[in-house]
């Protein structure tokens, strides 16, 4: 089989383009990678003669390059899968807010999703929950989305043997944005250290809220958090992680957080690590409270410092949860099981 890959960034970039074109490369595909930057006539021209001079049997559409699936449809000869995970809207105008749901460009943002989602064959989806949002809010053929979890990339993310730091420490790693919840990481820290918890914060990370999250960490003197913004190295990253005692998934109660799973779920319960994170439909799909990973209820600052504290006290309850989580990942998601599964989709679609 033969793929041509389109996409505005490189497939490197994201863990999720990475692994499944990895794993098809594995199993003898072929790829063909062509990156469309540049204006949107530099985007179109460039996917125009990419479509019309390869020989393929599938035009893969990398994550968040859904502007090119048209292209994809109306040039291409053969079918289009879009590796979608969730919608541009949701990250442009419900995760990041930059304009106003009834904004014009919100409206054009909105009508780049619709046609994505309804001219691809295929795509890709990060949740079950996701897929009903998608079906419905941009009336997509339930037949047009396939679910595929992302999963973390084992060749980095694994167990290994690594000093636990002094004190018992909370991760919270993520982008600084208003769904993904850091402010009530830093909430958390204020409210540990009013009780006279030990619990410490390592904060991993950068976003629009950076600035402010500092302040609130200044304006109260919370010695009990570290704020890095640096990017990390894989290897470093890995050991960094497993350094801390217990890793924070979702926290906010934003209507995001019900649809999305976050790559450091998958990373976490990879490496083998205890996992605390918001109770929300989209990680109840997978997740099970006390088993796997330990929930709480979202935005609720108290409950998850009582969470950390049981944590903490609890070694058995950790590590059952920790070796819960690792037993759930090589049970259902390794790179083999969802390769697997990627692979499966994609030949069925090229044999029709």
């Amino acid at each position: 089989m033969k793929i041509l890959s389109l996409g505005l960034y490189p497939l490197k970039k994201f863990p999720r383009d990475r692994v499944f074109i990895d794993f098809a490369k594995e199993k003898g595909v072929e790829v063909s990678e062509v990156i469309c930057d540049g204006n949107w006539i530099s985007k179109a021209k460039t996917a125009r003669k990419a479509l019309k001079d390869n020989e393929y049997d599938l035009v893969y559409v990398a994550y968040s390059s859904g502007i090119l699936v048209p292209f994809a449809r109306f040039w291409g000869k053969r079918p289009v899968v879009f590796n979608a995970l969730c919608s541009m809207y949701e990250g442009i105008i419900l995760d990041r807010e930059q304009f106003s749901k009834l904004s014009l460009r919100a409206v054009f943002i909105w009508c780049i999703d619709f046609l994505s989602f309804n001219l691809a064959q295929l795509s890709f989806i990060e949740s079950h929950e996701q897929k009903k949002y998608i079906q419905n809010f941009f009336k997509v053929d339930q037949k047009k989305l396939s679910v595929l979890y992302t999963i973390a990339d084992e060749r980095t993310f694994h167990p290994e043997s690594v000093a636990k730091k002094a004190r018992f420490t909370a991760l919270f790693r993520g982008a600084f944005l208003p769904f993904i919840g850091v402010e009530y990481a830093v909430a958390a820290a204020k409210e540990a250290k009013k009780r006279g918890e030990a619990i410490d914060f390592l904060i991993l990370g950068r976003g629009p809220l950076g600035p402010s999250i500092k302040r609130e960490i200044e304006d109260n003197g919370l010695n009990n958090v570290v704020v890095d913004e640096a990017f990390f190295a894989e290897d470093d990253l890995r050991r960094l992680m497993l350094s801390c005692h217990v890793s924070l998934g979702q926290l906010s109660d934003h209507e995001r957080t019900w649809r999305t799973i976050p790559h450091k779920i998958f990373e976490t319960i990879a490496l083998g690590m205890p996992l605390l994170t918001a109770r929300t439909k989209s990680q109840e799909e997978f997740l099970c409270d006390g088993s796997d990973c330990l929930f709480f209820k979202g935005a609720d600052v108290s409950q998850l410092v009582d969470k950390l504290v049981l944590l903490r006290e609890d070694i058995e309850l950790r590590n059952k949860i920790a070796r819960g989580g690792y037993t759930l990942y090589k049970e259902r998601f390794t790179r083999e099981t969802i390769g697997a599964g990627f692979m499966k989709e994609i030949q069925t679609l090229v044999k029709r």
